[in-house]
């Protein structure tokens, strides 16, 4: 039995099913000569289970071979009326096109199915001309025809459609001849898609669906979102059918609920009680349409819930009933007892989350946090709270029933993640005075950074502000902070690592503290990392040259080629700026608009290819700016040089044979034609060797012989012409 739902969201014909395969008993009374037995069954299957589509096809499809077309009409006939007295639409629409698959003269089918995409879709304006384009009632139209012309009718003139990402939508034309639709998007944005890019990334709404709706009334619905929004949420739940993240939310109701209102407006809806967040730190939002439903569901959805996603849907639901919160709680008391000797730090989580519950007098719990925060691994068991609220409540517990406290803030230092927390924690010991206690952690932070990241971080921001940290801004702070930008520790943490670049912060104070004599190795090593932008650099550059002029006068070192390559570069450049670059912008901007950044490779792929583009055009124009040609008429021939073409001559005694060598820029190099880059380190060993002079090469000693220019090929070819 083949067990299908068909909607309007999924089209009339755009999902066809699989069949099993036909049972070897069933196929060999199919193939006999005895059609009574045969009929006779068929007849009893109709009374029983028309719908069961699997079982009439094998016997359509012998009697169109033996061309038994009448016989194949009857049955189909019958069958088609016991499944619109069943009102069975799937079954249906499953039998007329399976049947056009192996018999497409069969006109009833195909008339069938037209009539059905007319009910479908009777508001599409051009529906009599897709009709005729796909010739869906020509003798030889398959299902794949039908397809085709539902596709159009999906995506025709005057649809509403939904673009994650982008939003509501109308279709404001649709050309059939090329294969395209225009969207009308809001803020008078337009999109044109190809119509399988549509099928894709828009989904078509029937008019009273809630988001088309937006576009149709929505005067209606903005008033019902001021008066009744859970009316609002209601209807919406009911159209989408599915659970929604609150960033999805927010994006169908943003036509209706303006962005300057909506936490006003959240804040308000959230309280019905039909309305359900899941777990997670994104929870999904579903709707139940009855209180005490949306409440055991809930109950539900936390049985099944993680310890800490118990803990988070507590704080989340306690306001929506007395008696929820109350049996959440004690589930929750349960299972802090559980924990006590295998994991304190939940048990200690539990306790106190639950002592800020409005019915925590009527809970009993297991202990007390007293209880939990006297052994001596209490620093142990506030690392492992999850909640960084929670962290902070167990901490100030700490301070007023230990007196030996300090210790215990000092080793959380180095666990700790919030940066509020690690504020709490240093200014407690610090005003305090027990600098014996916090001097040693912070030493160990500057010496070790990856040992906790976010403490070290926190401790670089605050270098600026606190006296008592300008000491360690220095040169090894500077040659520590450079390793740590390509540290895998730090990874996530490439932002914050970068802001301390900034004018003002920690690394502008280290600079100060440099001389004369480590400025150029620290500017050279700061200047080489690879995760600092260009702009960084140019302004350490610009703070090291204020402090330090004698290192702004550097020497322009200059790269030597010949004209030829010199002017195959340029027309590279000119290429990657005048076609390359641009395309491919245009690109970029075409795949933007297929929807959903998250998923569009197309979209990723253009902005790699860009960056490459960019990078490969920021090079070549380097490398022009400091390029100079090598001038024939200024080579001097009276030693090897660039630009100079060379005999080595076997020296007497060796076995190797001559060699014809020439010396030019590292964008002609040709080794396999003896063309060397002066650059390479075997025309290192030859530069500047006069004529007659024994040199290296290759393991073998040679006489420098026959030094001339170099002519490039075109020239001997003109000078041949001429």
């Amino acid at each position: 039995m083949i067990e299908t739902t068909c909607n309007w969201e999924n089209g009339l014909l755009l999902h066809s099913p699989t069949f099993p395969k036909t049972p070897a008993e069933y196929q060999l009374l199919i193939d006999s000569n005895d059609p009574s037995k045969l009929d006779n069954l068929l007849m009893e299957r109709l009374d029983e289970a028309p719908q069961d589509i699997a079982f009439y096809l094998p016997a359509y499809r012998a009697f169109i071979r033996k061309q038994e077309s009448n016989r194949a009409s009857a049955f189909l006939d019958l069958q088609v009326e016991s499944l619109k007295a069943r009102h069975d639409l799937t079954a249906e629409i499953f039998l007329l096109l399976a049947v056009l698959g192996f018999w497409p003269e069969c006109t009833y089918a195909r008339e069938q199915l037209l009539n059905h995409l007319k009910a479908m879709y009777p508001d599409s304006p051009n529906c009599v001309l897709y009709t005729r384009h796909f010739k869906v009632l020509d003798n030889s139209s398959g299902g794949d025809k039908f397809r085709r012309l539902e596709q159009w009718l999906r995506y025709d003139e005057g649809r509403v459609v939904y673009m994650p990402a982008k939003g509501v939508a109308r279709i404001k034309e649709a050309n059939l001849k090329i294969g395209v639709v225009r969207l009308s998007l809001k803020n008078n944005e337009h999109m044109t898609l190809r119509i399988d890019e549509a099928e894709r990334l828009a989904q078509p709404l029937r008019n009273d669906h809630f988001l088309a709706r937006t576009i149709i009334d929505l005067d209606d619905l903005k008033q019902l979102s001021e008066n009744d929004p859970g009316e609002l949420l209601r209807l919406l739940f009911a159209s989408i059918r599915r659970e929604v993240t609150l960033n999805e939310l927010r994006e169908m109701l943003s036509a209706v609920v303006p962005d300057d209102q909506w936490n006003t407006w959240w804040a308000h809806a959230r309280k019905d009680p039909r309305l359900i967040a899941g777990s997670g730190t994104k929870p999904k939002l579903e709707w139940n349409d009855s209180v005490s439903e949306g409440s055991a569901g809930l109950m539900a959805t936390f049985m099944q819930a993680s310890p800490g996603d118990k803990l988070a849907m507590l704080k989340k639901h306690a306001a929506r009933s007395e008696a929820l919160s109350v049996e959440m709680a004690m589930v929750l008391a349960n299972e802090a007892k559980d924990a006590l000797a295998s994991d304190p730090s939940l048990a200690l989580e539990i306790v106190l989350t639950v002592a800020t519950s409005a019915q925590s007098n009527d809970i009993a719990m297991p202990c007390t946090a007293e209880d939990l925060l006297e052994g001596t691994d209490a620093d142990t068991v506030i690392a492992g709270i999850c909640d960084r609220a929670v962290r902070r409540k167990a901490i100030q517990i700490v301070v007023h029933s230990r007196s030996d406290w300090p210790p215990l803030y000092g080793a959380l230092l180095k666990t700790e993640t919030d940066t509020s927390t690690l504020k709490l924690l240093y200014e407690s010991l610090h005003s305090g005075d027990y600098h014996d206690i916090l001097g040693p952690v912070v030493e160990d932070s500057f010496l070790h950074p990856s040992g906790n990241p976010q403490f070290y971080l926190w401790l670089c921001k605050e270098i600026p502000k606190r006296p008592e940290l300008h000491h360690y801004a220095n040169r090894d702070f500077l040659h520590s902070l450079c390793g740590i930008l390509d540290d895998a520790s730090f990874k996530g943490h490439r932002s914050a690592l970068r802001k301390l670049f900034n004018p003002g912060q920690a690394v502008d104070r280290a600079i100060e503290t440099l001389d004369a004599s480590n400025s150029r190795s620290l500017l050279d090593t700061l200047l080489r990392a690879r995760e600092l932008e260009d702009y960084v650099k140019d302004s350490i550059r610009q703070k090291f040259f204020t402090l330090f002029p004698e290192l702004h006068e550097t020497k322009q070192d200059f790269l030597f080629v010949t004209r030829e390559a010199l002017e195959n570069k340029r027309i590279e450049f000119e290429k990657l700026i005048t076609e390359d670059i641009p395309r491919n912008a245009r690109e970029i901007q075409r795949t933007r608009e297929y929807g959903d950044l998250r998923e569009n490779f197309e979209y990723h792929e253009a902005r790699r290819q860009q960056e490459l583009l960019s990078s490969r055009a920021k090079t070549l124009h380097d490398e022009l700016i400091a390029t100079r040609p090598i001038e024939p008429d200024t080579v001097d021939t009276s030693k090897i040089s660039i630009g100079t073409r060379f005999c080595l001559q076997p020296a007497p005694g060796t076995a190797a044979k001559p060699v014809i060598l020439t010396i030019l820029g590292p964008w002609d190099s040709d080794p396999a034609n003896n063309i060397l880059s002066y650059t390479s380190v075997a025309a290192a060993t030859l530069l500047n060797a006069p004529g007659g002079s024994t040199v290296t090469f290759s393991g073998e000693n040679y006489i420098v012989d026959d030094i001339e220019v170099w002519v490039s090929p075109q020239k001997k070819q003109t000078d041949t012409d001429r």
